[in-house]
């Protein structure tokens, strides 16, 4: 007897055809972004009104997914661009101390801004209003422009302009990005991953010849920007090296000592510090 399709195996199967029918859109205009645009895995989560993501997989709600399909395909487009691109420019990691609520609405700005400056078929939206107005003040922002940038605008805005902007800029969900206080080593993984994707995906734009367009000058430009906030520290562990030196270890003891203390004394051991201790240190380092 054949099997019968429950309404949940069907909405699986549909909305994963959605999901390849907009890769393969985006994909036609966008060939440079071949590799961005698979990296990450889909995962259907219910709960969710929208697209989302964690640098690793992308949540979607099927029904919902097929719902949107139906009556506006083009925002799905935009909302999957808008997610890869969040990862691209390292949105999930670079938070550090800010206002989560007021940092990812600068992402979003910053996002959503240069998608529009795309200009392509796939993704085009009428810009309202209150975009143009945002939209003209980031042009006069062209050597300096990121979400760095448009967090720093965003502090000085009363609640119920933020409130309005929240709404007209909203397109994911960003309850999965990881706190700036987590120390997670396959969050990291996938943001060192995302960092490689990014200068890959900036090789191959160049090598399309878009970079002389104002949409590839602000995907570079806000590639540079975000990179810029990495740790001097995680920068200079690069040139260290395992060494020791002449230094009390208290964290170490010598067995030797400790060994002879249990044979003499049978229930005391004697604890002596190792006078060395193994460090990563600069040998040598030379800035011109």
């Amino acid at each position: 007897m054949p099997h019968i399709q429950s309404q949940s195996e069907w909405e699986m199967e549909m909305s994963q055809k959605i999901l390849d029918f907009i890769h393969h859109e985006l994909y036609l205009e966008l060939r440079y972004f071949q590799l961005a645009l698979s990296a990450l895995k889909p995962k259907q989560n219910s709960s969710l009104q929208t697209f989302a993501t964690d640098g690793i997989y992308l949540y979607y709600p099927a029904g919902r997914t097929i719902q949107i399909f139906q009556k506006n395909q083009l925002f799905l487009n935009r909302a999957f661009l808008h997610s890869v691109l969040h990862c691209i420019f390292s949105h999930l990691w670079i938070s550090g101390n800010r206002d989560r609520q007021i940092w990812g609405l600068a992402c979003d700005i910053a996002v959503e801004y240069t998608i529009d400056q795309m200009d392509l078929m796939c993704t085009k939206r009428i810009l309202t209003w209150q975009r143009q107005q945002i939209y003209e003040q980031l042009a006069a922002c062209k050597n300096t422009f990121s979400a760095a940038v448009i967090y720093r605008g965003l502090l000085a805005l009363p609640k119920d302009q933020l409130a309005l902007l929240q709404k007209e800029f909203y397109t994911d969900d960003h309850y999965c990005w990881p706190a700036h206080t987590q120390r997670d080593p396959i969050q990291q993984a996938a943001k060192n991953q995302w960092e490689k994707l990014a200068r890959q995906t900036q090789i191959q734009q160049e090598q399309f010849g878009k970079d002389a367009k104002e949409a590839g000058r602000l995907f570079s430009s806000q590639i540079k920007a975000d990179k810029s906030r990495r740790s001097y520290r995680e920068f200079l562990n690069k040139f260290t090296i395992l060494q020791e030196e002449l230094r009390c270890d208290p964290e170490e003891f010598d067995l030797n000592y400790y060994i002879y203390g249990l044979n003499l004394y049978h229930n005391m051991p004697l604890i002596e510090p190792l006078e060395t201790r193994e460090i990563h240190k600069i040998r040598e380092f030379v800035m011109l």
